[in-house]
């Protein structure tokens, strides 16, 4: 089961941090509904498992980033 996922935005030199209630995988079932969901923001798109300490607030995140991740959560939310 994942609880997150990590999407790198090179460009930008930033990555976004999606946490949920989690997605299991191989298994899933029509009806199946992702729960608790939110977004975090990081400098660096080199390493995603070694997050900085400190979230970037939404004014310094690139505005393609934001508009590509809420693109994601609304299919993901969607089921």
């Amino acid at each position: 089961m994942y609880s997150c996922h990590v999407k790198a935005f090179e460009r930008a030199n930033i990555r976004a941090v999606i946490d949920h209630a989690g997605i299991t995988v191989g298994y899933r079932t029509p009806d199946a509904r992702v729960g608790e969901i939110g977004c975090s923001f990081y400098h660096g798109a080199d390493d995603a498992l070694a997050l900085p300490p400190d979230q970037l607030c939404l004014d310094d995140v690139d505005a393609v980033a934001i508009s590509e991740v809420m693109a994601d959560l609304a299919y993901v939310v969607s089921g």
